[in-house]
Formats: C-alpha cells, structure tokens, sequence
C-alpha cells in the first residue's frame, strides 16, 4: 500500500511540474504577442508605403526621389523583417521595375 501512495504522490507532482511550466509558457507567449502585434502593424504601414510610392510613381513617372523613397522603405522593412517576402532580390526589381525604378 505504501508503495501505491508513493507513486501516486510522485505522479501527481509531475502532474503539477508538467502544468506549471506549460503555464509558465503560456504566460510568456501571451507576454510578447502585443509585441509581435506591433512589429506586424509597423510592417503593414510600410508594405502599405511601398505600395503607396510605386503608385505614384506609376501615376507621376518615375522621379528619383520616388526611387529612392521606395528604397528606404524597404531597407527599413528588410531591417526589421529580414525573412519579409519583399526582401526578397527578385520581388523588390520587380516592384521597382513597376516603378519604373530599373
């Protein structure tokens, strides 16, 4: 008898180990999703930039100062979001070549 208590205790206070630290997890990913929220808004305002310059330089021609603003714009995504789809070499000639930024 002394036996089953012993393994029943052990197996409840890896029970309580197991949620403590799957707690703990939880706590820490819920503490940094409005930082992660945030990265994705900042992200979204300068995707939306981007767009925003190629368009008018679509609309307008392509000035120098239209070219080199949608570089900047995506230096500053690439900085933060290096893995972002418009890092990409590819993708940013054929946002510029739209731009008329060849």
């Amino acid at each position: 008898m002394m036996g089953l208590a012993a393994t029943i205790t052990k197996a409840a206070t890896v029970v309580t180990a197991v949620g403590t630290v799957g707690a703990g997890a939880l706590y820490l990913d819920n503490a940094h999703a409005p930082i992660e929220r945030v990265e994705k808004l900042e992200a979204s305002a300068t995707v939306q930039s981007i767009q925003n310059w190629i368009r008018t330089a679509r609309e307008e021609g392509p000035a120098e100062y239209i070219c080199d603003a949608i570089d900047s714009e995506f230096l500053a995504l690439c900085s933060e979001i290096p893995g972002h789809y418009l890092c990409r070499d590819e993708t940013q000639r054929q946002m510029k070549a739209k731009a008329g930024c060849d």
